[in-house]
């Protein structure tokens, strides 16, 4: 769906979650999207983390073939999933470049953190498990902005 005839050169959206969309005169481009991409919206991938791949793994599911801007690792696990349009990052996506800067996240768990953890895996085993495994079948890599 090519939004041509939009009436604002640029909106921005936060969709909930992670998910922020871009709407502007093309195709509109949506960050980590909660919900699956629209017509031929373009989905840009900052992490593997599930809520930000979500909307992409959804549509994959759905059938649709949605255009994925992310990391090669992630465009990898994703193509395993099912078929997707491949736009590496520093290119160009309707006239407007998207680049990749990796970074490294706040380390995942302090030591308080990691004792909280501990004890929520005590008490609920198989979600830590659950989460473990659904972990384990995401690519390594750090998120970029």
């Amino acid at each position: 769906m090519s939004h041509e005839d939009y009436p604002w050169r640029l909106r921005l959206h936060h969709k909930g979650y992670a998910s922020v969309l871009v709407e502007r005169r093309g195709r509109w481009i949506r960050f980590d999207p909660y919900d699956a991409p629209e017509g031929d919206d373009v989905s840009v991938l900052t992490w593997t983390e599930t809520e930000r791949c979500r909307g992409v793994i959804q549509a994959i599911g759905e059938g649709k073939r949605p255009t994925v801007v992310a990391t090669p690792p992630t465009r990898m696990w994703l193509s395993a999933k099912g078929a997707v349009d491949d736009c590496s990052p520093g290119g160009k996506v309707d006239k407007v470049k998207i680049d990749a800067i990796e970074y490294q996240p706040v380390p995942y768990a302090t030591a308080p953190e990691a004792v909280f953890k501990a004890k929520a895996a005590l008490m609920n085993p198989r979600l830590a498990l659950s989460r473990l495994k659904g972990r384990a079948e995401k690519p390594k890599g750090n998120p970029w902005r």
